[in-house]
């Protein structure tokens, strides 16, 4: 892309980073909490009972168990804008999992009170950050500019 590219701009690449900066920051905190304030153990045995119920118990606690660590990872390269059209992918799986699991959307009983809406608000934005990339202000714009400096 050129300079004059939408996507590569300044503007556009601030942009990128104002939504990276705080979808990050609520990812690192989440995993940190469950690590450092709840512990591990103690989330996976709170949480693992609002699963889908055709879900195998162990693939569950696996998961819930990892869950903190994937989150910490998620933020922390989001933050840094490292990896972030793969990250973006992790992130998005990780939101659609929250909604499926954790929100109730399986439960005929749940009131449209408890739809998900502030995780599909997080969805939409991991969403775009996939597709999007991380703008040039972060590590993976970093890295790309001295490959093509290298590579020219």
């Amino acid at each position: 892309h050129d300079s004059t590219s939408p996507r590569t701009g300044f503007k556009t690449s601030f942009g990128l980073l104002l939504a990276r900066i705080p979808i990050g920051v609520l990812f690192l905190l989440a995993g940190w909490m469950k690590v450092h304030d709840i512990g591990v153990k103690a989330f996976v045995d709170m949480s693992y009972k609002s699963a889908p119920a055709k879900i195998p118990v162990s693939l569950i606690r696996g998961y819930l168990t990892a869950l903190p660590f994937v989150e910490m990872t998620i933020g922390v390269c989001l933050i840094l804008g490292l990896l972030t059209d793969f990250i973006g992918l992790i992130a998005s799986l990780v939101l659609i999992s929250i909604i499926i699991a954790a929100q109730g959307v399986f439960d005929k009983a749940a009131a449209p009170s408890h739809m998900p809406d502030r995780t599909i608000i997080y969805l939409g934005l991991t969403l775009c950050l996939m597709l999007l990339g991380p703008g040039k202000i972060s590590l993976d714009g970093l890295f790309r500019g001295k490959r093509k400096s290298h590579g020219s």
